[in-house]
């Protein structure tokens, strides 16, 4: 069985009996093996402390510690009592921590925003380098994540900025959508609390470490690089468009570190040994500060991933404008475009009558109408003066030759207007140009072909299965996938049948 099956398997008996909480759970396991921490926002009755308690289930002999904070919460009630005996006979002032926090594998703190500063100013060191300091000596602890819930996210201006940050993955929590799942729940005879998870797949704490080394060595491409650096400058602009800062997207070196080690962790469980473009998609739920980021911070995820990992799109869109390129080239250098002149008769007109100019004529001006109907046999007309009121009568007879007429034997030609047409025509192309078409063509066929294998790579294939990443993300990407496929084979059909008219390949 392969990490990736039994993460699976464990993650769907962890998810048994509680409802519509796939996700939260999933993130959950994912910040523990990877280290980090958790905040779950929600109102109350969402079932955060069930996700907390079901948690513990995923971890062979793990010990949990979980706590409702107020703000009349003592040290003591968090981190131990204080040890009287050592007190009295050691002058030491050191805390009993067995059963505390200290000595918890699975923290759950519901309400932290209530604390008191010196809860919270211990919690920063012990949730951070997992740390914490009982007397003069500091003790390193086995805690793999720390789960923290509240209806509510921390104030500002109350100094939990730096707590806030320790939580590098964080979520919403909300009731049960699905009526179905609604009635289930309210009929549900079984004990939601109750530990139904296999021992074998439940992590073992040598496990666990053994996991945290593998973790480590997971490679990290530069692709994946290019990807966070284009995020981190998408949000750099986007904070410059929100003029509060409570309201900015701030991500901090050390928690870019962070998500580097939780992209890692990733991959490793999803049996893979380097970060692919589909671990970035958890790279939301790092950076918001605001439930109504989230969306924003999706979409910023997105178009990075689509536009720094995915370098085949731009290809594709080279590759078109290259064809086209190719048949504009085609098109100029065997088309001639001419400039025809059209000779018609210069039309004047007066008093509302149309008239054609005659050449060489003492009253050169002839009626339109009158030049339509003339006939073979000789004809009185009226040919006017150029003042159109003088005028004689002439014996006129259709000429044989276009835009002429006859008068007393005598060709004459109507004076001609000249308007010029656009017209085009084909040449044949020379050697040279065919060559140069050829070697071009071949140009295109190669990038063409290159696309076509990348295309091959499983990547390409199918949207793999992804433990972290909701189903709705992997339906989105295999439709992108699809589209990309369908694009260069369009462009494939498109480029062949270029060659075959040309025959230059």
């Amino acid at each position: 069985m392969t990490i990736q099956d039994r993460i699976e398997k464990l993650l769907q008996q962890v998810n048994q009996r509680i409802y519509e909480k796939e996700e939260v759970i999933a993130l959950s396991l994912l910040a523990m093996l990877a280290g980090e921490n958790i905040f779950m926002l929600g109102p109350p009755g969402v079932a955060k402390s069930l996700v907390a308690r079901r948690m513990k289930y995923a971890f062979r002999d793990a010990k949990n510690f979980e706590y409702l904070m107020s703000r009349f919460s003592t040290p003591e009630e968090i981190f131990g009592p204080v040890s009287i005996t050592k007190l009295k006979n050691e002058d030491k002032y050191e805390r009993i921590i067995t059963n505390y926090l200290p000595d918890a594998n699975i923290v759950f703190l519901d309400e932290i925003w209530k604390a008191g500063p010196s809860i919270q100013n211990a919690l920063l060191t012990i949730i951070n380098e997992k740390v914490y300091r009982n007397g003069m000596q500091e003790i390193k602890t086995d805690i793999r994540g720390v789960i923290a819930a509240s209806n509510e996210l921390p104030e500002r201006g109350q100094g939990l900025e730096a707590l806030w940050d320790r939580f590098l993955v964080r979520t919403e929590v909300g009731n049960i959508a699905s009526i179905d799942n609604l009635k289930r729940m309210l009929v549900m005879p079984e004990d939601p609390y109750k530990d139904n998870v296999e021992i074998h797949l439940k992590i073992s704490e040598s496990e666990y470490y053994e996991w945290s080394d593998d973790i480590d060595k997971i490679a990290f491409p530069d692709n994946i690089l290019s990807i966070i650096q284009a995020i981190r400058v998408a949000l750099e602009e986007y904070n410059s468009s929100v003029y509060e800062s409570s309201r900015q997207m701030y991500v901090s070196d050390r928690r870019w570190r962070k998500i580097v080690r939780l992209l890692r962790a990733s991959a490793f469980l999803n049996n893979r040994v380097e970060v692919d473009f589909m671990d970035c998609f958890l790279i939301p739920h790092c950076i918001w500060n605001l439930p109504s980021q989230l969306e924003k911070a999706k979409q910023i995820v997105a178009n990075c991933i689509n536009s720094a990992g995915n370098s085949y799109l731009g290809k594709i869109e080279q590759l078109k404008k290259a064809i086209n390129d190719f048949k504009n080239e085609v098109k100029a250098s065997t088309i001639i475009t001419e400039q025809v002149p059209i000779h018609n008769p210069s039309e004047v007109s007066f008093a509302k009558q149309l008239y054609y100019q005659v050449s060489n004529l003492p009253h050169p001006y002839i009626r339109v109408t009158d030049f339509r109907i003339l006939a073979q046999r000789p004809k009185n007309i009226k040919l006017f003066h150029q003042d159109f009121q003088l005028f004689g009568h002439y014996p006129v007879v259709k000429s044989r030759i276009k835009n002429h007429l006859q008068v007393n034997g005598k060709e004459y030609p109507l004076v001609m207007d000249v308007t010029y047409k656009t017209v085009t025509r084909e040449v044949v192309p020379d050697e040279e140009m065919i060559q140069g078409w050829q070697d071009h063509l071949q140009e295109l066929n190669d990038i063409k072909q290159e696309i076509l294998d990348a295309l091959q790579q499983p990547r390409y294939q199918d949207v793999p299965k992804h433990l972290f990443v909701s189903a709705n993300i992997q339906e989105i990407l295999k439709g992108q996938t699809d589209r990309l496929k369908s694009e260069v084979k369009a462009l494939d059909i498109e480029l062949r049948s270029l060659i075959h008219k040309y025959q230059y390949v």
